[in-house]
């Protein structure tokens, strides 16, 4: 977001070399006040001596070493998941999930969920391996979900992750791009209606995550959301 809002305002700044930017740099200039989080939990100290914890060092953020050897079994590909086929997506997961529970799901089944679903389930089937448990973490842009909303052009990241965990033999089965839509869907809900919660343990989860041999993805949020 930080990155795309800076893009924005350079652009526009070119844009308009010859007139008046005035309303271009009050709308798009990077705000930096950070006392306008309203912290409960105090996760700034808690994040700070977790990574103190763990000797995060200059080698901690080295770059690894570009492969050469690809090896013969590597295939590159790209998927397009344009409207129509996200929302017969969306229409399919819907009818399932009403067949199974005779109701409304109580979360927002929107293109990001089904879509992750679909990506998720696809993934580990293809990956095959032997994990019990795979697990999936979700970035959620907080701007506009912290109260008060941070401006639109807030500099610094404002993110929370939500973690989901399906068993492997429920994703890859017959139903599971409907199960993993109904995990994805409630955890993106609950952590929409409340930011801060668990937000002390985020790090340790990650870490946790990281070091365990279960696939763990990652999906950016999408306007809509």
């Amino acid at each position: 977001m930080t990155a795309n809002n800076l893009l924005r305002l350079w652009a526009s700044i070119c844009s308009n070399l010859d007139g008046d930017t005035t309303n271009v740099l009050s709308h798009l200039l990077p705000s930096f006040d950070k006392t306008i989080i309203i912290n409960p939990n105090g996760i700034e100290t808690i994040y700070l001596n977790y990574l103190k914890k763990i000797n995060i060092s200059q080698k901690s953020f080295a770059l690894p070493p570009t492969p050469t050897d690809f090896g013969n079994d590597k295939v590159v590909a790209t998927f397009i998941m344009d409207l129509p086929k996200i929302k017969k997506l969306k229409k399919w997961v819907l009818s399932r999930i009403i067949e199974k529970t005779n109701k409304e799901p109580s979360f927002n089944l929107s293109a990001v969920v089904v879509t992750c679903a679909y990506v998720w389930a696809c993934l580990i089937k293809a990956l095959g391996g032997d994990s019990l448990r795979e697990q999936l973490a979700i970035p959620i842009d907080c701007r506009t979900r912290l109260d008060p909303a941070l401006p639109e052009a807030y500099f610094g990241n404002c993110l929370m992750v939500s973690f989901t965990a399906m068993n492997n033999n429920d994703l890859v089965g017959k139903d599971g791009i409907v199960v993993a839509a109904e995990v994805i869907g409630k955890a993106i809900h609950t952590i929409a209606k409340s930011v801060f919660d668990g937000s002390e343990n985020l790090l340790a989860n990650l870490i946790s995550l990281r070091s365990e041999a279960s696939c763990d993805c990652w999906f950016t949020k999408a306007k809509g959301l």
